[in-house]
Parts: structure tokens; sequence; C-alpha cells
């Protein structure tokens, strides 16, 4: 039988796979995601499942799309039927240093798009934590080495999680996150090729970096990337 990259990234020792899916709404996640064919996140879901590897959903908090309580909500109810490991709701990137981001996204309707569509994070947050169905179980307040914040949840047995980065305030000397770019290098944040890492030697990791055992040059620990 032909394999699938699932397959062999399962036989190769993955564990954990996150899948970025904006609209539980086919139609929607297609328009977003500018694609007119995706697999369908139920299949992916249950070949996850078989081979005992775990999902998070990533959905990207976008005031069209998935921006009110009610519309969390609906993602939430579908997701559960998926059986994640978590759900992750992600604020548009907070950008400190709009003129730098500009000249490196190269179009300043970009930032423009980000600014416009990010929605009331806290509003939201303080939403959910009145919303019955929804259990609040705390903060991590130093998400990406302060870099941002994330507020936990459960909902029935799924885990979802709500949080921002601030992208363009960073510390040099940290590791905050790691962007693995099109051009197939590792940059230390979005700020532009002079965020380019050329060793991971000389970086401050956070404490939770440093015990992980997979850190490497070829680090593939999600919880310090940026997507």
């Amino acid at each position: 039988d032909e394999q699938t990259l699932l397959d062999r990234a399962a036989a190769e020792g993955l564990t954990d796979i996150n899948l970025s899916v904006h609209h539980y709404k086919p139609e929607f996640n297609r328009s977003f995601m500018r694609l007119q064919q995706l697999p369908d996140p139920e299949s992916i879901a249950a070949e996850s499942r078989l081979l005992g590897v775990r999902l998070r959903l990533n959905c990207n908090l976008i005031s069209e799309h998935i921006g009110t309580l009610a519309e969390v909500v609906n993602y939430v109810a579908w997701a559960t039927n998926l059986r994640p490991k978590d759900v992750y709701f992600r604020d548009l990137h907070r950008i400190h240093n709009g003129t730098t981001a500009t000249q490196f996204a190269k179009k300043a309707e970009k930032v423009l798009y980000v600014d416009r569509e990010r929605i009331d994070f806290d509003a939201l947050v303080n939403q959910m934590r009145s919303f019955p169905a929804f259990v609040y179980q705390g903060k991590w307040g130093d998400k990406h080495a302060g870099q941002g914040e994330q507020h936990n949840f459960s909902y029935g047995d799924v885990a979802v999680k709500i949080g921002y980065t601030d992208i363009g305030n960073e510390d040099r000397s940290e590791a905050t996150y790691f962007v693995f770019a099109p051009d197939g290098k590792l940059y230390g944040d979005w700020n532009g090729p002079g965020s380019e890492l050329n060793s991971l030697i000389n970086l401050d990791f956070p404490n939770e970096v440093q015990n992980h055992e997979q850190v490497s040059k070829d680090s593939s620990h999600s919880d310090y990337r940026a997507t």
C-alpha cells in the first residue's frame, strides 16, 4: 500500500502534529488558505489517531472569520469530533516595528490587513471565562520568553488555548521562537535578515527549552515556533 506523509513521519518517531484549520466550514477554510483543494481535517484526525500521533488544531483569530465568542464556541464544538490533543486560537501578531515589518513583508497591505482584522483579545478571553462550557485553567504569562500571553481552558475533554505574540521588540540574545522560512534558513524572529540564526549555541534559552532533549540545530519544538 502507498504510504502517506503522516505514515512515514510517524514511522520516524513523530508524536505530534499542528494542523492549521482556520474555519470549521470547508469553503471558508479553503478561501482563507487560498487553496481550492485541501485534505479534510476529519480524515487527517482519523489517520493520526490510528498512528498514535497527537493532533493540535490551530486557528487564527480573524474578525471576519473566527473572531467572536459564538464562532469560537462553534469551532470548538466542531473540533471535539476530531478528538484533538488541544485547540489553539492565535491572535494575529502584534507588530511593534511596522516600518521594518512592512519592509520585509514587501507589501504594506499585509500589515494593514493584520491591524484591521485583529480581534479584541482581552474582551474575548473575558467572554470565554464567563461562558459556562469553558472551564478556565489559568494563564501562562511568559509565552515565548515574555513576548506573549496564553490562557488555558478546557471544554469537556478538549484543552483549549488562546494566545498572542508580540513582534518587533524581541531581545536578540534570547530564543523567543523559531521561524523556518521558505528560503530554508532558520530565524530567531520575524524581523528580517538580521535575525538569521547561524548557530543556537550563544542564545539564552528558556528553561523549558534547555530541558528538552530534542533541542538542536534542526529543532522541531513547536511551542517555540511562530505560526
